[in-house]
């Protein structure tokens, strides 16, 4: 009972939205044979352009011995 009644105390406040995971469509990135510099300007333009919604993972690669990537 308590709780229901510090609920009815709290503003209205915007909950969270559920937006379910999306992948890119395939935004492969046209660094073909460019150099390192030119590789550079390529990415940032390409994540410069990506809605502010999608988020950016970047890894190495590697993988353990359990074949987990890390």
């Amino acid at each position: 009972m308590r709780l229901q009644r510090a609920v009815e105390l709290l503003l209205e406040f915007l909950r969270p939205l559920y937006i379910p995971k999306q992948y890119l469509p395939d935004y492969g990135l046209p660094i073909g044979n460019k150099s390192k510099k030119e590789a550079v300007e390529v990415f940032k333009t390409w994540l410069k352009d990506l809605p502010n919604i999608y988020i950016v993972v970047y890894i190495d690669g590697s993988k353990s011995t359990t074949r987990a990537v890390g």
